[in-house]
């Protein structure tokens, strides 16, 4: 099974998600999946170069819970810890049942984080 589909159902389900994210094992609960689309290539201007396009990319939101985390964890309920995660960075992704967290007044950046929302959790 893909992690894009084992993050999916755990969505889903509303199963916690533990997995390896930039060094650091992390404890998640995921609330939105999908795509993230890349930028057009940019031109330059004079003697500047433009930017070269960036790939479309599988991104989910999450909120973090436990483990570690380059930026820390705020307290529970801080929205200091959504995740805007790449799917295809994850490693070691496995899932349990649990508590469902997220950060008060639910969540608030999948606009960023997600451009086509494939599930979200209701």
């Amino acid at each position: 099974m893909s992690v894009y589909t084992v993050v999916r159902s755990a969505i889903i389900n509303r199963q916690q998600v533990i997995a390896t994210y930039h060094g650091h094992r992390r404890e998640m609960c995921p609330h939105v999946i999908g795509i993230k689309r890349g930028k057009p290539a940019t031109r330059g201007s004079g003697s500047r170069p433009g930017k070269p396009a960036t790939a479309d990319e599988e991104s989910a939101l999450f909120y973090q819970f436990g483990g570690g985390s380059e930026s820390g964890l705020q307290p529970l309920g801080s929205s200091a810890n959504w995740r805007c995660v790449k799917i295809d960075e994850l490693s070691n992704v496995s899932t349990r049942s649990g508590p469902w967290y997220t950060a008060s007044g639910g969540h608030s950046q999948p606009e960023t984080c997600v451009d086509d929302i494939d599930v979200e959790v209701s």
